[in-house]
């Protein structure tokens, strides 16, 4: 669901501006990858990292005075957007994201936000970066890398929206961008402003489909209504059969269709979780009952734990019976 952000704010110290930015932007638990840089006057050489460091929030968050002493010494802070789920800075490193993010240079925040125009959703976080806006959309779950399939999703959705917003070309997962709270010194010292943070404004990653590219957004759809007739099951009433190949004694409708329903669980995607659930409506509206499903289902997608198959079914279950 999209909702709009205030507007109104109050112009926040440093240190509140990091807290408030790191709580919104991570759980307690995440990783975050923080660098300090240090422009080189020698344009011939690459910038220096003089400091390197990988913190749950709440330490990021009492290193605000070390932040600010490498700032003062003419470093940049910057922060991975993505959690780490190991101290290193390969995107194998990245496993989920909790939110979409853009880098639009040379405008103000206002004019950043205007070139979305009118179909892409309101940003749930706007940083003025000193020479630009980063903008921060909150996904309300994270979308889950597990495969470079997911990763490579992700990027061409943000590849994507990019090129119609005028962002630069941000998308790889291990990105890192500027740190609130701090100042850009990478020429004259201008401040790096957490602008608006509304941690309650927050999307489903579906709302983004629309900058998938074409086959994985097929991939996304759920499964069309038209496959299941009036009686409530799928390409029709098939004699009833034993599901051997599977290693069940559950009668169902139609062999064809149930192997199928289980391929597509393998298939990458970019919201599985949605997926997942879709394939489970299916399966209940084909016949097959709650506990061959189970059995079907187990360690296929995200399906390997007992709690989130329970989840998945309960919920399906809700929807399909009423």
């Amino acid at each position: 669901m999209t909702h709009q952000p205030s507007t109104k704010h109050r112009r926040q110290t440093s240190f509140e501006q990091l807290e408030t930015f790191t709580n919104a932007l991570f759980l307690p638990e995440d990783l975050v990858e923080i660098r300090a840089i240090r422009r080189v006057a020698d344009g011939d050489k690459p910038d220096r990292v003089v400091w390197r460091t990988w913190e749950r929030p709440a330490e990021l968050i009492r290193l605000h005075g070390r932040l600010v002493k490498h700032n003062a010494e003419k470093a940049n802070i910057y922060f991975g957007v993505n959690p780490r789920s190991a101290r290193i800075g390969t995107k194998s490193s990245i496993c989920l994201a909790r939110c979409i993010w853009a880098d639009i240079d040379n405008a103000s925040p206002e004019q950043a936000v205007a070139k979305l125009g009118s179909h892409v959703p309101a940003p749930s976080i706007c940083v003025s970066s000193g020479h630009g806006a980063h903008l921060y959309w909150l996904l309300d779950e994270p979308y889950e890398i597990s495969t470079p399939s997911d990763r490579a999703s992700l990027e061409d959705l943000l590849r994507n929206l990019y090129r119609e917003i005028g962002s630069d070309a941000t998308q790889d997962v291990t990105r890192l961008l500027r740190l609130p709270g701090l100042k850009n010194v990478k020429d004259a010292e201008v401040p790096c402003e957490l602008l608006r943070c509304d941690r309650e404004v927050r999307y489903d990653i579906r709302e983004f489909d629309r900058w998938l590219p074409d086959k994985e957004r097929e991939l996304h759809e759920p499964l069309e209504p038209e496959m299941v007739n009036a009686n409530g099951a799928a390409y029709g009433q098939i004699s009833e059969f034993n599901l051997r190949e599977f290693g069940l004694s559950c009668d169902c409708k139609d062999v064809a269709c149930i192997r199928d329903l289980i391929d597509r669980l393998d298939v990458p995607v970019a919201d599985r979780s949605r997926r997942d659930f879709a394939v489970v409506c299916q399966l209940l509206r084909l016949g097959v009952a709650p506990e061959a499903i189970r059995q079907l289902v187990d360690g296929h997608s995200k399906f390997t734990s007992s709690g989130y198959i329970q989840t998945t079914l309960g919920n399906a279950m809700r929807a399909v019976f009423g």
